[in-house]
């Protein structure tokens, strides 16, 4: 009996697997996956205290300042004094952190894209009309 016998694919079940074939496709240039994702969220979101970066990535805050200097010295990231209190210390992603996750996206998709390329005219038309649901699902908050 195989896993697909014993449970029909579920949402879950699906996003998982979709989740570790993007990670899988090739993104250059080749950063760390938790690097990627602090800096497409500074990127996206704007700059942020390392603080709530952390809470985001889902690692210890000293885990993310260690991160975050790496990124820094890489020259993707930089330190920028919060407007309203000087005390802070808020990261944003800088033109070269930009450039990265456009190349990355890029690689990605040309990748993706070939795999699309294998499924039914049909099947690429339902997944194109999936899209903005998905997109929907993905900015909503738990």
């Amino acid at each position: 009996m195989t896993t697909t016998e014993l449970a029909p694919p579920t949402l879950v079940g699906v996003l998982e697997e979709l989740v570790l074939l993007v990670r899988r496709l090739p993104a250059e240039p080749a950063i760390g996956m938790t690097a990627a994702t602090a800096l497409r969220a500074v990127a996206a979101e704007g700059p942020q205290r390392i603080s709530d970066l952390a809470e985001r990535l889902g690692v210890s805050q000293p885990g993310a300042t260690q991160l975050v200097a790496r990124m820094v010295d890489d020259g993707l990231v930089e330190r920028r004094e919060d407007p309203t209190d000087g005390r802070v210390v808020r990261i944003g992603a800088t033109r070269h952190g930009r450039a990265v996750i456009a190349q990355r996206r890029e690689s990605r998709s040309r990748a993706l894209d070939e795999l699309v390329g294998r499924l039914s005219r049909r099947e690429q038309q339902q997944l194109q009309a999936a899209i903005p649901v998905l997109d929907r699902l993905a900015h909503l908050t738990a």
